[in-house]
């Protein structure tokens, strides 16, 4: 299968959340929520958990009193209730084990944990600290990958930053000798559907160990009307697609950590290793963290940005104003001032058309494009004031 040859439009409607399988480095069980009795299972839960015996077994029984208690408080919260995560160990294996429900359904995930945790807040701290003292954005950013890469250990991470039309855009990016560049390359809206936004945002970190790995089914086969909802399970399964376009681009792991400014998907710290690679669920939380001061920290910068533009222009309108009241007249002064007009707008040029006078400066079409373009910009703003940054889509 190759990308090119998928009618990308389709992805928009892919069912990514129900998926049915999930991927095979760890292993899932669902169960009763009321009962907590295992009906399906996903994954090698023998060699995971030394079980073959789970189908009708209770969630106690397989995984012990611990995982038993979080299950029940999860259930019996009827407010809101989150995904849980907490330390397991069976038969001398340590776990990570995340618990949530899904429509009626407690979904329990089990993957290995760290055989030597590490402290990862040190790391944290010195990353916002680098946060805090870059002095722009592209700065921050930059400071953003070279963080996020020490703490994931993977080959390249891009700061991938949303547009207004939903393309993307690389804003900042550290990687490895010998890999690809993409900063500043923008990508289209169509490389991460609608729905897959909507789940950036419900999951703030999504990692594919092995693009190539084979997906393992839900057993037995789900028979209920409706499939089994797996927003929220941390081994879900990706769309095919997406595998394909990894592999097609030499990327064997990635890892996707949201980055939601005011409740919406600002961006993504994107990641991608030439080999496969696991990130923690330590690691994992610590990303998660990390992404939260990023976002944070973008939100004061680009606010603190904003009231400095807004003092700047104000200071050329005081200035603007000034000089056109020492001018003889209204068209001597605009003509003998387009520079100060294109400062104060930050333009590369300007035209003015005044009755049947038209001034330029600075880049612009010739005179007959402006003033075919000035009579069509008359009848569209002819209801309400009109404004692009894509001018060429519109005229």
């Amino acid at each position: 299968m190759n990308v090119s040859q998928i009618d990308i439009s389709h992805c928009d409607r892919e069912p990514i959340h129900i998926p049915g399988s999930i991927q095979p480095h760890g292993v899932l069980l669902v169960a009763d929520a009321k009962s907590m009795i295992v009906t399906h299972a996903a994954g090698d839960v023998r060699a995971m958990i030394g079980r073959s015996d789970w189908l009708g077994v209770s969630i106690a029984n397989l995984l012990g009193a611990v995982v038993a208690g979080e299950a029940e408080r999860l259930a019996g919260d009827s407010e809101r209730p989150v995904p849980r995560r907490l330390p397991l160990s069976l038969g001398g294996r340590s776990f990570d084990a995340h618990l949530h429900l899904s429509n009626g359904h407690l979904v329990v995930e089990l993957e290995l944990g760290d055989a030597k945790p590490v402290n990862l807040l040190p790391q944290l701290e010195s990353a916002a600290a680098r946060f805090e003292r870059a002095a722009t954005l592209p700065q921050m950013f930059q400071a953003a990958a070279v963080e996020f890469r020490r703490l994931s250990g993977f080959d390249r991470v891009m700061i991938y930053r949303f547009l207004d039309d939903d393309a993307g855009v690389v804003v900042g990016e550290d990687l490895a000798a010998g890999h690809q560049s993409f900063l500043h390359h923008h990508f289209p809206s169509s490389d991460i559907p609608k729905q897959a936004r909507a789940l950036y945002v419900r999951n703030l970190v999504r990692v594919i160990p092995d693009s190539s790995y084979k997906p393992a089914p839900l057993i037995p086969a789900w028979s209920e009307p409706e499939p089994l909802d797996m927003s929220d399970a941390v081994l879900r399964s990706v769309s095919p697609v997406h595998l394909q376009y990894l592999r097609n681009m030499g990327v064997a792991a990635s890892a996707s950590i949201s980055i939601v400014k005011d409740g919406a998907l600002w961006g993504l710290v994107a990641c991608h290793h030439a080999t496969p690679r696991r990130l923690s669920a330590d690691a994992r939380a610590a990303c998660r963290a990390l992404a939260g001061g990023l976002s944070r920290q973008i939100k004061a910068r680009e606010e603190t940005d904003a009231y400095r533009e807004r003092v700047r222009l104000r200071t050329f309108e005081d200035d603007v104003v000034a000089l056109l009241s020492r001018e003889g007249s209204l068209d001597k002064a605009i003509s003998n001032h387009l520079d100060e007009f294109m400062s104060m707008l930050s333009a590369d040029g300007v035209a003015v058309l005044r009755g049947g006078d038209l001034i330029m400066g600075g880049h612009h079409p010739n005179e007959a494009a402006m003033r075919a373009l000035a009579a069509w910009l008359v009848d569209r703003a002819s209801d309400a004031p009109f404004a692009t940054d894509r001018l060429a889509e519109h005229f």
